[in-house]
């Protein structure tokens, strides 16, 4: 039987590059498998889905189920200390009450909301808190601040931050930056 010499026979190609398509394969496979399970040094490298933001957390990660945000959170010194992002994303950045709100009352309505619910929280627990405001914090586009939350010997650290991209909210539980831990998260964090 003739062959056609305008069909192509792609199996002599397939069979000729044998050992590179597979070679190539399991190069695929290592680095879809090394960028989900983290680094070797048992940090993993987020980029979150609702806003353009990256940062690096201590394995595991866990990703509890929100509705209005992406939570990311990574306990480290034996739980005592955990580190929590939350990423609402452009639409966490909108206040339709008050279209014509400025970044800095958002940032500071959004900040008040969130650090009550974790001082209602306290209370129910009887655990009152103290609120002491730390400052602003410096981003490239946009806005940040710190509070600190003591209650007893425990507190912890909040950032609230505002950007062209959206809204993060970072807390801090039992740790600072003199930890080396919260250092490389901070170090990595670029809302």
């Amino acid at each position: 039987m003739l062959k056609n010499p305008l069909v192509f026979d792609s199996t002599f190609l397939v069979e000729k590059n044998m050992k590179k398509i597979i070679s190539s394969m399991l190069v695929i496979a290592s680095c879809t498998m090394l960028s989900a399970c983290g680094s070797a040094d048992g940090w993993t490298t987020i980029n979150p889905k609702r806003a353009e933001c990256s940062f690096e957390l201590p394995g595991p990660v866990t990703t509890p189920e929100r509705t209005d945000r992406e939570l990311y959170e990574a306990t480290f010194d034996e739980g005592k200390s955990k580190i929590g992002v939350a990423v609402f994303g452009k639409v966490g950045s909108k206040n339709p009450q008050n279209p014509n709100a400025t970044d800095a009352d958002i940032l500071n309505e959004r900040s008040k909301e969130l650090i009550g619910l974790f001082q209602q929280n306290l209370i129910m627990n009887n655990k009152p808190a103290d609120l002491q405001l730390d400052g602003d914090l410096p981003v490239e586009d946009g806005l940040g601040q710190q509070v600190r939350i003591i209650s007893g010997d425990q507190y912890a650290i909040t950032q609230a931050y505002i950007t062209p991209r959206g809204f993060y909210f970072v807390k801090i539980d039992n740790a600072d930056q003199s930890n080396p831990v919260v250092a490389r998260f901070m170090k990595s964090f670029k809302p």
